[in-house]
């Protein structure tokens, strides 16, 4: 019986390190066996039939989805036997679908790794949500570091740069979602894409009301590039900021609780 369950595991185990193989070994013992096997099947259905044209696109690819397969594998055996459940296939098949075009960036295959093992982990299965799968394909690193960033500080300090007027037609927001608090991405165009990203997504809001107490955490956008420029090239018109908050969801919360728990 173990010889043949973990045979059906061998999908998942090809060309594993023996420290990693005897892991995953260990998933065919009961109660887990089911979900070794349902793992193993979903993995061969999304990656079985993967073929890389360019040889040298072909090494790297297969070095990240190995690192993928130890990552996966390491987390599943860390879940305590007694809380392993059957693999819930609306989870599995999309995220492992979905994986194959972000294993080459870390952060995004960790996150996926993240997912997957929580699916199969009782105490965690009821807060995993089929659309986890198609939000975090679609992310960027710089998204997912723009979240958790976030999601640690609670709430951080955003602002659009508007212009005004006593005349009501020429108020207008010239800049939005500006966005200084990642020190290792100070480009405005991909801080206001991500952000508008996040919003769109429901994993964080900006509410119209709301800005932080401190003033003080408004001092740099007041001397940001974006308003010094803007303010240089059209003298003849006043600008100022619209000053926001930006605070996760309770979707984003959870979304991090899953794909992003460390």
């Amino acid at each position: 019986m173990s010889k043949d369950i973990t045979n059906n595991f061998s999908v998942l185990n090809a060309d594993l390190p023996e420290s990693v193989d005897n892991a995953l070994k260990n998933l065919t013992d009961l109660p887990s066996k089911n979900v070794g096997q349902t793992l193993s099947d979903c993995w061969f259905l999304v990656f079985g039939g993967i073929s890389q044209l360019a040889e040298k696109r072909k090494l790297k690819y297969a070095k990240d989805l190995e690192e993928f397969k130890q990552s996966l594998s390491s987390k599943i055996t860390s879940i305590p036997k007694e809380n392993r459940v059957e693999a819930n296939t609306q989870i599995v098949m999309p995220a492992l679908e979905n994986a194959k075009y972000c294993v080459e960036e870390p952060s995004l295959r960790e996150m996926f790794a993240n997912l997957i093992s929580s699916s199969l982990d009782i105490e965690k299965q009821d807060i995993v949500h089929p659309s986890f799968s198609d939000i975090l394909k679609t992310m960027t690193p710089l998204d997912a570091q723009n979240l958790k960033l976030i999601f640690d500080n609670y709430q951080l300090p955003i602002c659009n740069i508007v212009r005004t007027s006593d005349n009501p037609s020429l108020y207008a927001v010239v800049l939005q979602n500006i966005f200084l608090e990642n020190s290792e991405c100070t480009i405005y165009e991909r801080q206001s894409l991500s952000i508008s990203f996040l919003s769109k997504q429901g994993l964080v809001e900006i509410p119209s009301s709301l800005s932080i107490h401190d003033d003080a955490a408004y001092f740099k956008y007041e001397q940001c590039d974006e308003m010094l420029q803007i303010q240089n090239q059209y003298p003849d018109y006043t600008f100022q900021l619209q000053k926001r908050l930006v605070k996760p969801t309770p979707l984003g919360v959870s979304f991090l609780d899953i794909c992003c728990p460390d």
